[in-house]
């Protein structure tokens, strides 16, 4: 299955986890050249540099000058994200202020009551989440779908963040 943007900056922010990095610190360049890269379906690798432009755009990462190659920085806002440090909200939290925003417009409480949720509520609620947020937002969607609260189609779910 192909993965979309937000899966494949979850996969960045990981690689720079599983190396211990620290805002300031690069990325391997042989970690991200040999390893990842070539593990990509070609409609991902696409998508790899609209997920890194993302990242670079809210500031998590920073081009690094130190290399010939192609290197990402972790700064201090993408250390507070990645390792929990600041304000990434809990599942628990995003799936409630999911409840008060279907409560508000009036959207769906249950699944069989045929109410309409507002989707541009929802996707500007979620453009504001976090990277490590946004894996937090399908979690509370699955939650929610499971507890019969939504359905897919209410969140924009895709269903490779629920497995």
């Amino acid at each position: 299955m192909i993965r979309n943007i937000e899966a494949l900056k979850q996969d960045i922010f990981s690689l720079f986890k599983e190396q211990k990095l620290r805002a300031g610190e690069d990325l391997d360049a042989n970690n991200l050249y040999q390893f990842y890269l070539p593990s990509l379906h070609p409609l991902e690798k696409k998508s790899l540099v609209e997920a890194i432009v993302q990242l670079i755009d809210k500031k998590l990462l920073e081009q690094s000058e130190q290399s010939d190659l192609f290197t990402l920085r972790l700064t201090k806002k993408g250390e507070n994200v990645l390792y929990g440090a600041g304000a990434s909200k809990s599942t628990k939290e995003i799936m409630h202020e999911l409840l008060v925003l279907f409560n508000r417009g009036k959207g769906i409480r249950t699944v069989d009551d045929g109410n309409v949720v507002d989707y541009e509520k929802i996707k500007s609620y979620q453009q504001e989440l976090n990277v490590i947020e946004q894996i937090r937002f399908a979690e509370a969607g699955g939650l929610l779908l499971s507890r019969g609260y939504a359905e897919a189609a209410t969140l924009n779910l895709d269903a490779s963040h629920l497995n």
